[in-house]
């Protein structure tokens, strides 16, 4: 079902402890909130893994996201990918 990221999160900080390289996720600010979820407490939640949060373009490049409230107001009601990369 669509916006329960920041739950599935939550049931796998075990395994997020173990030293995941990367995590791939689809952010849908409505999505979340339909579910009772803050969109920006959830990027807060992302940046919280230790992991750098990437917005990938339409190109495919990465671009590093910051500024939580200005990108959900930018991507709007969009749907748009993240990729969370570990910190060296």
């Amino acid at each position: 079902m669509q916006g329960h990221e920041e739950q599935v999160l939550r049931g796998a900080q075990a395994t997020l402890k173990r030293g995941l390289q990367w995590i791939w996720i689809e952010f849908s600010p409505d999505h979340l909130r339909g579910t009772g979820t803050d969109p920006e407490r959830f990027l807060k939640h992302l940046g919280d893994l230790g992991m750098d949060i990437f917005e990938i373009g339409g190109n495919g490049h990465l671009q590093a996201l910051s500024g939580l409230k200005g990108y959900i107001q930018r991507i709007g009601s969009r749907h748009t990918d993240l990729v969370l990369l570990a910190r060296h």
